[in-house]
């Protein structure tokens, strides 16, 4: 090969590694957006681009044919601020002018949902104690809206659902037990469910609550409300779960005999090479698109596969699995599975959405068994429950969690029970 034909060659060899090299950049940002975002970002890549065309899931990866979960807004009528309506109540039904005062500094540390902004304590003064300050909530959060004042939406519709109880005993499930019951219900685990709600139809408990509203402060809110999408949907047919991509937007480049006939009517060198760089560009872009879509599916497969029995069963058997595991079992780096699950969800066949990384859980091993670290506070959990209404200590529940040959230190559980805590 002669001196020149060598220079060639490594010309194009430079060109075509640094094209992968701004692939695989630009793929790497893409991979971290939400489904939302990312299509927002694609479709104005397309719009810059002319021989970039949307078509209608044009990647042909999803996994299953489920219907879109549409990104929208509802816009709200323009109402009285939450802070107004709540305050012009607690006026009338405050006991004493500082019980009045507490109720101020609850009701101006309310987020538009109706929620504490920052923990009731952080709202302590000389004269306003935390106690004060959480019986003024609990009774502001029974004020019309009823639901507000609370930590958030599980809490709110578990107040509204003690002043419209569903039956006599429904007075008597306290909130812990119902916010773990709204988290089976989620994950799927009616049956779970069900025993804490003390119901066994599914379809009469969801009519019950489809009758409050998860977000009483929106209702007064004057900003338009946002619904995000959710990235994937979750399927099960003939014995196994698919994973299916909710997206509706795919991209194609133009054809060859289009950009030869625009190459053709080129003038001058500046717009052959202008032309010919939105060729490549348009050609990177589909393909970052289809590694996207490849990628994202792939590992949520894999996830999906590994947690096969929390995913028919129940939380006690989330499997253990890390980021490590997925990257060995798809031939990955970890940074790679790593920023393909930040913020995304999957939705569940059973209504309701999890995040991809509350389906991953750190490995522990006792008596020769795995467990994963959820399963182990799900156990703990299920010993606070049957020992309800008792003072269990840590040494007590690091004894009755060693007859099941899990030998856990006082101060882990100490540490799971107060995570646990933090949950609620």
């Amino acid at each position: 090969m002669s001196h020149v034909g060598i220079e060639q060659s490594q010309a194009i060899a430079t060109t075509q590694v640094g094209v992968a090299q701004r692939l695989l950049y630009t793929t790497a940002q893409m991979l971290t957006l939400p489904q939302v975002a990312y299509e927002e970002a694609l479709a104005l890549v397309v719009e810059e681009n002319l021989f970039l065309t949307q078509s209608e899931d044009s990647s042909g990866l999803r996994a299953g044919g489920s219907g879109s979960a549409e990104f929208f807004e509802e816009t709200v009528v323009d109402r009285p601020r939450l802070s107004e309506v709540l305050l012009a109540q607690w006026q009338l039904h405050a006991s004493s002018p500082l019980a009045y005062e507490a109720g101020v500094r609850i009701v101006s540390n309310l987020s538009a949902e109706g929620f504490h902004r920052l923990p009731l304590s952080t709202l302590v003064t000389d004269t306003i104690s935390l106690v004060m300050l959480q019986r003024v909530a609990k009774e502001i959060s029974r004020l019309d809206p009823i639901g507000c004042a609370v930590r958030d939406w599980v809490e709110s519709l578990w107040v509204q659902s003690q002043e419209v109880p569903l039956h006599a005993s429904w007075v008597e499930v306290p909130e812990l037990m119902f916010r773990d019951a709204m988290g089976y219900w989620q994950a799927g685990d009616w049956a779970m469910a069900g025993r804490l709600f003390g119901e066994s139809d599914a379809d009469l408990m969801r009519r019950y609550l489809g009758q409050f509203t998860p977000y009483p402060g929106l209702a007064y809110d004057r900003e338009p409300i946002v619904y995000r999408q959710v990235d994937l949907s979750l399927e099960e047919g003939e014995g196994k779960f698919e994973v299916a991509l909710l997206s509706w937007m795919g991209v194609e480049r133009l054809s060859q005999a289009e950009y030869q006939g625009l190459l053709a009517k080129m003038q001058s060198p500046q717009e052959l090479a202008w032309l010919r760089r939105m060729w490549q560009e348009a050609g990177e872009v589909v393909a970052m698109h289809r590694y996207r879509s490849m990628q994202l599916l792939r590992v949520a497969q894999c996830i999906v596969d590994a947690q096969r029995e929390y995913l028919q069963r129940n939380c006690m058997h989330l499997a253990p699995l890390q980021l490590d595991d997925i990257a060995k079992s798809l031939q990955m780096s970890i940074s790679s599975v790593s920023r393909i699950i930040k913020g995304k969800s999957i939705r569940m066949m059973h209504g309701g959405t999890l995040a991809l990384k509350d389906l991953l859980s750190r490995r522990q091993e006792h008596a020769g068994t795995h467990y994963s670290r959820e399963a182990i506070k799900q156990k703990i959990k299920y010993i606070l429950y049957r020992h309800y209404g008792e003072r269990l200590s840590d040494a007590k529940v690091s004894r009755l969690l060693a007859l099941e040959n899990i030998h856990l230190a006082r101060r882990t559980i100490n540490k799971y029970r107060h995570e646990i805590l933090c949950q609620k």
